[in-house]
């Protein structure tokens, strides 16, 4: 049965929307809005690691297919998802992802991108051509790493466990992602240099569930993420490995969250 105009012209729509998320980059680009509202092309280069021309290039493939918008405050381009289904369909994407596919160190080797630096987890998470195929290198992935500014790994997800059993956190029933700060019990915070009451969320969302792609359990994302992430740098639990976003657990950082990894 051939099928008719309608049903081609819907087609080549879905077409066209999965082309433009078929690229590692657009993909990141899209969880950061999606996840954490409007940003800046300043702040969408940070976050995702892609600077320049390259950058622009992807964002004005995702415009030309309808899947962010764009607004201008003064000198500064601000982009943000076109509608709110967008967040549905990388959550579906991401379900099926993780349906399908299997962590690292399974016999599933992690997808490449096309040469950009750091990327969000999600289920998508790529290593950059920066010779993560070296199986300690890939354990280090594992065992920490930056997710945009926040952390992941085993350690991001036993560090989210440890504020939900102190109470510091709770999971609403609605959105699926959502993470409310108990701000009254801020103990388990301040123990990891963390005061969420002198935090600002600005446009950016304050606190959510961000899946981990090698854990498959939730580490924790948002302007608070962000500041555990810092804190644990400056206080050199945790060091920067070069280009990647493995993170090495010092000495220091086993003896103090030591309680926290179990």
């Amino acid at each position: 049965m051939v099928p008719d105009r309608a049903d081609a012209a819907s087609t080549a729509a879905m077409a066209a929307l999965a082309h433009g998320l078929a690229d590692p980059t657009r993909l990141a680009v899209m969880q950061l809005l999606a996840a954490e509202g409007p940003h800046t092309v300043p702040d969408i280069a940070l976050a995702v690691g892609v600077f320049g021309s390259r950058l622009g290039n992807h964002l004005a493939k995702l415009r030309r297919v309808g899947l962010v918008t764009v607004t201008h405050r003064s000198r500064q381009a601000i982009y943000a998802v076109s509608m709110d289904q967008v967040g549905g369909l990388l959550g579906a994407l991401q379900e099926v992802a993780a349906a399908t596919s299997d962590p690292p160190g399974t016999g599933q080797a992690m997808p490449q991108h096309d040469g950009g630096t750091s990327q969000h987890d999600g289920e998508t998470s790529q290593h950059d051509g920066d010779g993560l195929a070296d199986p300690a290198d890939l354990r280090s992935m594992v065992s920490a790493r930056s997710c945009y500014g926040h952390l992941g790994g085993h350690l991001g997800v036993a560090v989210f466990e440890h504020l939900l059993q102190a109470g510091a956190i709770v999971l609403p029933a609605e959105p699926a992602d959502a993470v409310e700060v108990r701000l009254g019990a801020p103990d388990a915070f301040l123990r990891l240099g963390v005061d969420p009451s002198q935090l600002e969320a600005g446009r950016r969302r304050f606190a959510y569930c961000c899946l981990d792609w090698s854990e498959n359990l939730p580490h924790l994302g948002g302007v608070l993420g962000d500041a555990l992430l810092d804190s644990m740098l400056e206080r050199e639990q945790l060091t920067r490995m070069p280009r990647s976003r493995a993170l090495r657990i010092t000495k220091r950082g086993r003896r103090e969250l030591a309680a926290i990894q179990g």
